[in-house]
């Protein structure tokens, strides 16, 4: 990644959204050259929004995804549990 740097990343950057849109679900704010985590979404969509004021130019950013199939999780033992509603799982492997 390389985006313009700013302390507040308020001149270039890049958003992420775990959502349809740019209002709801905000997973992260980015600038500079430093990669984010990984990031994983809770549905089948995100948004990425990019704002850059012209003034200093950099080389952008690239993305990189892979699609996963809903809810496969690692094999069942007896050091396995998990909790789930209609948004997500969350699994804990003790």
């Amino acid at each position: 990644m390389d985006i313009e740097e700013d302390t507040d990343c308020l001149s270039d950057y890049l958003e992420v959204y775990d959502s349809y849109d740019d209002v709801h679900g905000l997973v992260g704010r980015f600038c500079g050259d430093m990669l984010p985590d990984d990031i994983i979404s809770t549905g089948n969509v995100m948004t990425l929004k990019f704002l850059s004021d012209g003034s200093i130019t950099g080389g952008g950013f690239q993305i990189k995804y892979t699609a996963l199939e809903p809810y496969s999780l690692p094999e069942m033992n007896s050091n396995f549990t998990s909790e789930a509603n209609s948004d997500f799982i969350h699994y804990d492997i003790k």
